[in-house]
Formats: structure tokens, C-alpha cells, sequence
């Protein structure tokens, strides 16, 4: 999809992105203000947020910063009637806040596990609450929730993070299933491997045990991860597309396909990944 059209998608619209401090959400936020959107940046962190939406006005486009936490659904409500009192509508919500635990299952505490639920799947809930009334109303709008690749294709290591992503991917389809009657589209967005700072800053990303976190940035590198930026401009380019998963980039396609057609293979790669790791690199004895 060209520029000129991306730009026709999103000129004038009314976007609202949470977790766009930094990584995806920062990325999105910045594109869809080059795209000519009014972008509404949400965040716990409100250095980071305030700092991006900064950067968007002095680029010359339009960005408001708010301060949200989206495990607080009274919160996310407040700050979508407030978008909708002062600008009219919202014409896009991306539910991309996010969080990360990685490390053996039995490393996670009931806390982790709360935490990614809360971020990670309730979050999207809350958005979606908050701002369907409002396009259901209008009979028209765009939810785009952030799942993974890791929500379509287990990933040892991680299993709270694939566990509520797999929901947002799920939540996700029944909602299109029901929205579109009203005129509404809903869209599962999922980043295949991206260059975002998530085992960098413990605010987004924990990593629990004795889980090689050098070894494990080596082998995400060695995947060539997508620039945000780049990321961002493919991903709104699915968006106006309509697709109810949209995978981004698009070569992880053939590994979801693969999942589907022989799940077997996933389980056997996995299980060999694991014991790998565990083994050559953690020193285990299993």
C-alpha cells in the first residue's frame, strides 16, 4: 500500500494508542501523526508519554499525552469519553499496552501472571468497553488489539505472555464477529519479532530465573527484528486493509501456517528449544 493511501486512511481521524511510550505504541503514534491522525498517546509512563507526544508536536503534528494505566478500567473509560467530549468521536483505538515475563513456568509468581493478565488481556477489554459504545453509536471505527506471534505460535519461556495473548487474539475475533453488524471493525494486530526495548527496561519486560538474557537477545537478533518504525507503516497498511489477524511482518506467515497445518512440529521444536537452552546454556541435567 502506497504512502498517499495510508495518508487518505488516516488523515483527520481521531486515533487514541496506549503504550506508546516507547516501542510499538511510540512507533504507531508517530506514523499516524505523519499520516495527518489526531493522536491521543496513553501511558503509565508518564516521562516516556509525555516525551513522545513532544516530539510528534514539534515534528508539526497532533498528539495529546495522557497518563493512564489500563488495568484501571474506570481510568481507560475516563480518558475515551474525554477524547469523545472534546474532539467528537474516536475513530481508532490501538489497545497495545503490554507487558512481558520471561522464564520457566515455575518461575512465575501469582503476581506475574496477574500483572500480564491485567496488561495484556483486561487491558484490551477495558479499551474496547470504553470506546465500543461510541462507534456502535456511529456505526463506524476501528479497535486494532496487539496480540503476537507468540499468541498464535507457543513459544517456550514465556508462557503468561503467550497465554493472554492467545486471549487477545481469541477476544478478538468474537468481538469482529459481533461489531461488524454495527459497522465496527476489530482487528487482532501481531508484531512478528520487532526491535523494541522489552527485555530492555524492566518497565515492560521481566526476566525471571536463571534465563540467559544475553544468550536470548543474541538469538532474537540473529532473527533480523523489524525496525518499530518500518513495523509501524506495515502495520497500518494491514489495518486498512481489514484482515481479522493481521501478522506483520508478513514472512511469519509461513511459520503460522506451518503451526496450523502441523502442530506436532511446533510441540517438537519447542520441546527441542527448551532442552537446548536448559542444557547447553543454563547447565541443567534433566
Amino acid at each position: 500500500m502506497s504512502r498517499r493511501s495510508r495518508i487518505r486512511g488516516f488523515q483527520n481521524r481521531v486515533a487514541v494508542v496506549t503504550g506508546a511510550a516507547s516501542g510499538i505504541g511510540r512507533a504507531l503514534s508517530a506514523e499516524l501523526a505523519r499520516c495527518g491522525a489526531d493522536v491521543v498517546l496513553a501511558d503509565i509512563a508518564a516521562e516516556g508519554v509525555r516525551e513522545a507526544a513532544r516530539e510528534i508536536s514539534a515534528g508539526g503534528g497532533r498528539a495529546e499525552a495522557v497518563v493512564v494505566d489500563v488495568a484501571d478500567a474506570a481510568a481507560v473509560t475516563a480518558m475515551i469519553d474525554t477524547v469523545v467530549r472534546t474532539r467528537g468521536r474516536v475513530d481508532f483505538l490501538f489497545n497495545n499496552a503490554g507487558t512481558a515475563v520471561g522464564g520457566e513456568t515455575l518461575s512465575h509468581t501469582l503476581a506475574d501472571w496477574r500483572r500480564c493478565v491485567d496488561v495484556n488481556l483486561m487491558g484490551a477489554v477495558h479499551g474496547f468497553y470504553a470506546a465500543y459504545p461510541h462507534m456502535q453509536k456511529a456505526r463506524s471505527g476501528t479497535v486494532v488489539n496487539t496480540a503476537s506471534f507468540a499468541g498464535l505460535v507457543p513459544v517456550p519461556g514465556v508462557p503468561a505472555y503467550c497465554a493472554t495473548k492467545s486471549g487477545v487474539v481469541a477476544l478478538s475475533r468474537v468481538l469482529r464477529m459481533e461489531a461488524c453488524a454495527y459497522g465496527v471493525r476489530v482487528i487482532a494486530l501481531c508484531p512478528g519479532v520487532v526491535d523494541t526495548p522489552i527485555l530492555e527496561n524492566v518497565a515492560h519486560g521481566i526476566v525471571k530465573g536463571d534465563l540467559p538474557v544475553e544468550e536470548i537477545r543474541r538469538k532474537v537478533k540473529g532473527l533480523h527484528p523489524m525496525p518499530a518504525e518500518r513495523f509501524a507503516a506495515r502495520a497500518l497498511d494491514a489495518v486498512l486493509r481489514n484482515p481479522s489477524v493481521a501478522l506483520v511482518p508478513w514472512w511469519w506467515l509461513l511459520v503460522w501456517w506451518l503451526e496450523r497445518l502441523a502442530p506436532w512440529f511446533t510441540d517438537w521444536s519447542g520441546a527441542w528449544l527448551y532442552r537446548r537452552v536448559a542444557v547447553k546454556v543454563m547447565g541443567r541435567k534433566l
